[in-house]
């Protein structure tokens, strides 16, 4: 398994790629909102990954009190439903 920063917030997501080039993330983080979805494709070279490589393990740094969900489409793509507490500059 390798490990790979995704956001400048701290945010680690491991599973069975090789680096960050291995995956297309995208939501908003700069939005103060008290919940945030992140988008994630994996990918093997140039094309798509379309089944499910299994749970990534997702694990967010920092001191921001949250709680999040990873959600499985089964088809290579992943939500993250990233809950906070509170407002957290950190994610910016």
């Amino acid at each position: 398994m390798s490990c790979y920063l995704l956001f400048a917030a701290g945010l680690f997501i491991s599973s069975f790629t090789n680096g960050a080039e291995n995956a297309l993330c995208f939501g908003a983080l700069r939005l103060d909102l008290p919940v945030r979805y992140l988008h994630i494709q994996l990918r093997y070279g140039e094309t798509n990954i379309t089944q499910s490589v299994g749970p990534l393990k997702v694990s967010v740094l920092g001191s921001c009190r949250h709680r999040f969900q990873l959600l499985d489409y089964h088809d290579g793509s992943y939500v993250l439903r990233l809950r906070l507490w509170s407002s957290c500059l950190q994610m910016v």
